[in-house]
């Protein structure tokens, strides 16, 4: 029986809609600095089945035909994804409550679908050398996916990045500069690095090829739940990275058919470092920097 081929196409920008093909090494769009996403053809997807996937590998990988990769891919993988539905029950008032639980990843965060699809892309890419900037779990993830292709890793942190992440990153392989301020800074010191040295910047919201890995969160949801998608999903944002590939992979399984409806998506963050809810309360379009409590 004939493999049906791989449905990612290329990149398209969200801001000038214009296309670029699957070999593209972008970050932003060098047209307007938009920001980019993968394209997927959807008439290939639908060659794919839900039987498909019951004999494949245990890990995210097991959705490559969702993700912005080649045909026969080889993934560099450490075994993230495929983490456990548990049911809440601390809250008896409310019934039928679950948690994903992404502690089961390599380096025990959801970071590590995005840092494994990215550094897959970027090795195909031929990419040998990236920066990236992070509070501390993007940092580890990356450090360990970059060793892993033999890829030249640089992360930025900001100054009270949590030590512990910061030694496992150097531990990993990865090279470590703390810089003075909140995480905006490290994304300029990192965004300075790539123009400077010519590596390739994969901090989030500037490489197109991490949310989709997170995404896989949605497809593995809707598999354990025997293809019934949940009423709503709540989901912490720092960044928002994974709410929106979330939100793609639901939108495309919809599409498909293989879910009869979507489920509302809640983004939620702690009262003091709330720059989307925010954002999303006052109506605005844009979330402004992040400048530090009592700013």
């Amino acid at each position: 029986m004939k493999r049906p081929m791989q449905p990612y196409t290329g990149l398209q920008c969200t801001q000038c809609h214009r296309f670029f093909p699957e070999e593209a090494p972008l970050g932003k769009c060098p047209k307007c600095q938009g920001l980019l996403d993968t394209l997927l053809d959807e008439t290939a997807l639908s060659h794919y089945s839900k039987r498909q996937l019951e004999n494949d590998t245990r890990s995210m990988w097991k959705f490559h035909m969702f993700l912005p990769v080649k045909a026969g891919t080889i993934p560099v993988t450490a075994g993230e994804g495929d983490t456990p539905l548990r049911p809440v029950k601390s809250f008896p008032h409310l019934r039928n409550i679950w948690v994903k639980d992404e502690t089961r990843n390599p380096t025990g965060t959801f970071k590590d679908r995005g840092a494994s699809l990215a550094v897959t892309r970027l090795s195909q890419l031929k990419i040998r050398k990236l920066v990236l900037a992070s509070e501390g779990n993007a940092g580890c993830s990356f450090a360990l996916y970059s060793q892993m292709a033999g890829i030249r890793c640089h992360v930025y942190l900001p100054s009270d990045a949590n030590n512990a992440k910061v030694e496992l990153s150097k531990k990993l392989g990865a090279q470590v500069t703390k810089v003075k301020g909140t995480i905006s800074e490290a994304g300029r010191y990192a965004a300075n690095a790539a123009e400077k040295t010519g590596a390739y910047n994969a901090s989030t919201f500037v490489t197109p090829f991490r949310h989709d890995g997170k995404g896989t969160m949605a497809l593995e949801i809707c598999e354990q739940r025997g293809w019934e998608s949940p009423d709503c999903v709540v989901y912490p944002v720092g960044g928002g990275v994974g709410l929106v590939g979330m939100w793609k992979m639901f939108k495309i399984l919809y599409s498909l058919g293989w879910i009869r409806k979507r489920p509302r998506i809640i983004a939620v963050q702690p009262t003091g470092c709330a720059p989307v809810v925010d954002a999303y309360n006052k109506g605005r379009m844009e979330v402004p920097e992040w400048l530090g409590p009592g700013f």
